[in-house]
């Protein structure tokens, strides 16, 4: 994603034709109360078992906080 709130807008709208978005519910990520991290997946791929943003967990120069997705084949 970049800073043009409509191109963004447009391209996140073609990514969830196809896609789920873990993060939306979760807030920020960035350490500058933006979010700027994304994690997709297939609706018929892997399951989501856990998936957090790692508040507080900045490291060095990061400007990010992490996050932690974990998945499972489904069935397994």
């Amino acid at each position: 994603m970049t800073d043009d709130k409509k191109n963004d807008s447009e391209s996140y709208s073609l990514i969830l034709q196809n896609f789920l978005d873990l993060g939306k519910d979760y807030g920020a990520t960035s350490a500058f109360d933006r979010r700027i991290d994304y994690v997709f997946v297939s609706p018929e791929g892997l399951e989501a078992v856990e998936f957090k943003v790692l508040y507080g967990k900045l490291v060095g120069r990061m400007g990010h906080h992490p996050l932690l997705a974990r998945f499972r084949r489904p069935g397994a």
